[in-house]
């Protein structure tokens, strides 16, 4: 019994305090890919072969997505994840 109280509290205990500067650190466990991005001139029709004006290689996947989306507005985010 003291151990299902241990793992999981009465709804009706306070919450933990937290200092009023620290903020959520968060952790994402998901796939990082490479991104490549090419520019044209036109949307091409289908079956067309069209030459890129310029491509552009950077990261991409939706937890790296996400991750630097958290951090641009300031928290301090970690990644757990495999290279494709």
């Amino acid at each position: 019994m003291a151990v299902v109280a241990l793992l999981f509290p009465s709804p009706l205990a306070s919450p933990p305090l937290r200092s009023s500067t620290s903020r959520p650190r968060p952790l994402q466990i998901g796939v990082v890919s490479t991104d490549y991005l090419a520019t044209v001139a036109s949307f091409p029709n289908p079956d067309d072969k069209i030459r890129s004006l310029m491509l552009k290689v950077q990261g991409g996947g939706n937890t790296s997505n996400a991750l630097t989306t958290a951090a641009r507005l300031g928290l301090h985010p970690k990644i757990i994840s495999k290279m494709r």
